[in-house]
């Protein structure tokens, strides 16, 4: 059964993200994490500030739990290739 929601990640106190977008960048805030997310593990996230949320990754999702897992599973793999994950 398909679920709809959105979350919110609080990325604040981790100072570097565990991936980078571009070779060896470091990704300073919620917006580059969002891209490099994207780019690492092909998984979409929206950064917080535009919604009043600096230091938050916003998640929405209408799709099956599987689909969800999938996901997670996604940007679990990606943090563990990062050189810092």
């Amino acid at each position: 059964m398909p679920h709809a929601g959105r979350s919110f990640l609080c990325i604040r106190r981790r100072p570097r993200a565990p991936w980078a977008a571009h070779g060896d960048k470091e990704l300073k805030n919620d917006e580059e994490i969002a891209l490099g997310l994207l780019d690492a593990a092909h998984v979409a996230a929206v950064a917080g500030t535009p919604f009043g949320a600096p230091g938050y990754l916003r998640f929405s999702y209408a799709c099956s739990l599987e689909t969800i897992d999938e996901g997670l599973s996604a940007v679990r793999r990606a943090i563990a290739k990062a050189p810092n994950g």
